[in-house]
């Protein structure tokens, strides 16, 4: 089926549960299985064990094998005991049923205890009980809106008027529970109060933790100052550290700010050395409406202008590539390097492997079709809480209730590496569902007919060469990644995928893990694979190597990884020598600055670096056996003497330190910023984004008294 097909048919289907029209009468119930009916895949050889079968080579059950989904539907359902202890809050009782017979069969009825003593009762799980056992029934509970008030009202009435957002519904509510809280015997939820902010004369951690039996009324603009006077001084601290570093790294993003306007967020963070370690810090959020190269840089010299950040030792660039921020024509970064011609750019190696996955796929347009057919299989289950209902039993039945068919709407094939280890697991229930309902839904038959043998074997590979990349994914998402664990990674990657899928001359591919498995389990041989095995591998392994390019600079950043340096002592006497000139020549000798005709000092000595280089190789060579931070830690540690008798060294030392391999310090800043920033402006999320992401880890460590100075200084401004 062509892609312009199977689009064809997705936009003019309107009626997905319409019965299909009735079949002739010969061909019976045996309209799916028979042999006029059915679609061979040309991938199927004529394998005798599988001449009769109307669809994919695949796991097939026996014939008087049950599929899960029809036993659980068989399986009268019932109350499980293990729910007491998942949910607190839930009581049972027998009795007559709603709308049951009086002189029949008692049965359990669930009832929620928290529901029950509010006298303004709104739910079944307060009124007449629940019969239906399901635990998804019970979830829907636990996390609704009626649960959530009732068990805020029944905490021991202890109010914040900001817990409801609206003041009037929460003064109704109050109004009509009026209920003798002698009674109230629930400790389901105890709400932490907040911090008094400390007063001028005392300062006490005791005072901070002292509970309050009282509603209290918190105003806006007192939450205000709360937020600034805490994040300021977080805010100041980070300031403080970039300012005593050697050099630091600008890490940028941008992001839709507000859905229903053009505004975009800019987010910046930064990359230093504290304590003889790198670290990453959140800088702050930028509300931009423009998103030119000029206007970002506009936007950030204002930032950099009002923190009072040292500009002249900013070293690094890092982003994710969009080209009006890293393009190297025209862009934010051209407009840095115009200023500071030392500057270098990365950009974050897990936007590289998504941008090399997306152009691997471009030239097999049968990808397009898959992703379109699993997108088809999730749309089909979704539309009816019945059919995701019968969807979550299959995940139990195979005791994995974390699994399910993900909804990716995201053109990059990155983001689908979840969606196919979860759908390649449960493919052969989620077939049989389809056949089961291929009689009375179009839709299902379509699907069905859809899920060949290439799509199993699609399947199959792409589990296990995303499993593949993903494994390489989850080291860059680290904040701290070295240069040269960067192309260890890649070149691990690389070699794998060859000699899972393509092979040399030497030997024949083994196939991974689940492709191998399929293969096993179904007697087909390498020939019976579809060429799109060979052509992706190869595709993806082209696409890293162009996305993934040797950079002279980074290279030669490689030396200072102790790592790296070699075993004998022969070979030690000329380590390094060509490469280290290299980056003396680099960062040694001033260069012309482009925005006025003038030239940037040197950032260091260029003779000096090479003369202390020929000693402190020795020194440093005997740390090859801890990671690349670990290595410079202990040595800066051990030998406090190494910064001044090797300055020149040492800052070459941080500037590869503080180089930005991931931004995944950023994409978490997003994150955040996602889950918070409902109706925030930027300023108070820029507050909160600093609270959660730089505070100290113990609150004891908190500078209370600069806190209340910045008080001070806010109370006397206004």
């Amino acid at each position: 089926m062509s892609q312009s097909d199977l689009t064809r048919f997705f936009e003019s289907f309107n009626d997905q549960n319409t019965e299909i029209q009735q079949q002739s009468s010969a061909s019976g119930d045996a309209v799916i299985n028979s042999d006029s009916q059915t679609k061979k895949s040309p991938l199927c050889k004529a394998k005798d064990q599988n001449s009769n079968a109307g669809g994919p080579i695949r796991n097939t059950r026996k014939k008087d094998q049950i599929s899960p989904i029809t036993q659980r539907l068989r399986k009268a359902a019932t109350f499980q005991d293990s729910w007491k202890s998942k949910f607190p809050w839930l009581r049972i009782e027998e009795r007559v049923p709603p709308n049951g017979d009086s002189s029949g069969t008692r049965q359990i009825v669930m009832f929620c205890s928290i529901c029950e003593k509010i006298k303004i009762k709104t739910t079944l799980w307060s009124t007449t009980g629940c019969t239906m056992y399901k635990a998804d029934y019970l979830r829907r509970h636990e996390v609704s809106k009626e649960h959530a008030i009732n068990t805020f009202f029944l905490s021991q009435h202890k109010f914040t008027l900001n817990v409801i957002k609206d003041l009037t519904d929460f003064i109704t509510f109050q109004s009509q529970n009026q209920i003798d809280t002698n009674n109230i015997t629930n400790k389901e939820l105890a709400i932490l109060r907040p911090p008094k902010l400390p007063s001028k004369n005392k300062i006490s951690f005791r005072d901070l933790s002292i509970p309050h039996n009282h509603v209290t009324h918190s105003s806006r603009s007192i939450n205000h100052e709360f937020l600034e006077i805490n994040s300021k001084i977080i805010e100041k601290a980070v300031v403080n550290e970039i300012n005593k570093s050697l050099c630091w790294s600008l890490l940028v993003d941008e992001s839709d700010s507000n859905s229903s306007t053009s505004e975009k967020t800019l987010t910046l963070a930064s990359k230093h050395v504290v304590d003889d370690l790198p670290v990453l810090r959140f800088l702050g959020l930028l509300k931009i409406s423009n998103t030119s190269p000029e206007s970002l840089l506009a936007a950030i010299d204002n930032f950099i202008s009002q923190k009072a950040l040292n500009t002249s030792t900013l070293l690094h660039f890092g982003s994710v590539g969009s080209s009006n921020i890293s393009g190297v024509h025209y862009g934010l970064f051209t407009l840095l390097k115009q200023r500071n011609p030392f500057i270098s750019s990365n950009h974050c190696v897990i936007h590289r492997v998504h941008m090399a996955i997306d152009d691997a796929t471009k030239d097999i347009p049968y990808f397009q079709t898959y992703k379109d057919l699993v997108k088809g299989i999730y749309t089909y289950f979704s539309d009816s809480y019945r059919k995701m209902y019968d969807l979550r039993d299959i995940e139990e039945e195979i005791d994995n209730p974390d699994l399910f068919i993900l909804n990716k709407k995201e053109t990059s094939w990155l983001s689908w590496a979840q969606v196919i280890h979860n759908f390649h697991m449960i493919i052969d229930d989620v077939y049989t569902e389809l056949e089961s309902q291929s009689g009375v839904s179009n839709m299902a038959k379509f699907l069905y007919d859809s899920i060949d043998t290439e799509f199993y074997v699609v399947t199959k590979f792409l589990a296990d060469i995303m499993e593949i990349i993903m494994s390489m994914i989850n080291v860059f998402q680290s904040d701290y990644v070295s240069l040269s664990e960067t192309r260890k990674q890649l070149n691990m990657v690389i070699e794998t995928i060859t000699t899972n899928f393509i092979g040399t001359e030497f030997s024949t591919p083994n196939y991974g893990t689940y492709l191998l498995m399929y293969m096993n389990e179904n007697s087909l041989s390498n020939y019976d694979l579809p060429g799109i095995v060979v052509q992706f591998s190869l595709n993806i392994i082209q696409s890293l190597r162009n996305h993934f390019p040797t950079s002279h600079l980074y290279h030669a950043m490689r030396i200072l990884d102790p790592s790296e340096s070699p075993d004998d002592q022969e070979s030690l006497r000329t380590y390094g020598d060509s490469d280290i000139k290299f980056l003396a020549d680099f960062y040694g000798v001033s260069k012309p600055i482009t925005l006025n005709n003038t030239y940037h000092p040197p950032i260091i000595d260029n003779k000096g670096v090479i003369r202390e280089w020929q000693m402190a190789k020795y020194l440093i060579h005997g740390y090859r056996n801890f990671s690349f931070m670990e290595a410079w830690k202990k040595i800066w540690v051990q030998n406090f003497q190494f910064r001044n008798q090797f300055p020149q060294l040492t800052k070459l030392v941080e500037i590869a330190l503080t180089m930005p391999i991931s931004n995944g310090t950023v994409e978490r800043v997003f994150s955040r910023h996602h889950l918070i920033r409902n109706e925030l402006n930027t300023e108070i999320l820029s507050y909160y984004l600093h609270l959660t992401l730089n505070a100290p880890e113990s609150w004891e460590c908190f500078d209370y008294e600069k806190a209340y100075e910045h008080w001070i200084e806010l109370s006397k401004a206004n």
